[in-house]
């Protein structure tokens, strides 16, 4: 009888060094069974110097919204998700520390892109 039983692990993201998204590659590949972010990108309590921007948590909404892309289902809605950021954030007085809930959506880009003809996007 082996003492080792299979136990779930799970990975909370961090985006310090702007490798969270490779990192929650690599956690997946490697079996885990959940991931944890922090909506808006909130939270911690560490004191980080502000010359360095939102660097800690990394977004709940990207997190949910790059695994529905992926095909991945997790049971929450990636527009809802979206939204409840929004809401949170201005219920805090905060700007939302992720590129979806500050509108940097596939849809919202098609809607600005159709909108304004003229901009040049690079």
């Amino acid at each position: 009888m082996s003492c080792f039983r299979k136990r779930p692990f799970g990975f909370h993201v961090h985006n310090l060094s702007g490798m969270a998204t490779a990192n929650i590659l690599a956690a997946l590949d490697a079996g885990v069974t959940w991931l944890e972010g922090a909506i808006c990108g909130i939270g911690g309590g560490i004191a980080m110097p502000t010359t360095l921007g939102s660097v800690g948590n990394f977004p709940t909404e990207d997190l949910v919204s790059m695994l529905a892309e992926m095909g991945i289902k997790t049971g929450l809605d990636p527009e809802c998700t979206i939204m409840l950021s929004q809401e949170i954030a201005a219920l805090l007085n905060i700007a939302p520390q992720s590129h979806r809930g500050s509108g940097a959506t596939r849809r919202m880009m098609a809607v600005l892109a159709a909108n304004n003809p003229n901009v040049r996007y690079s």
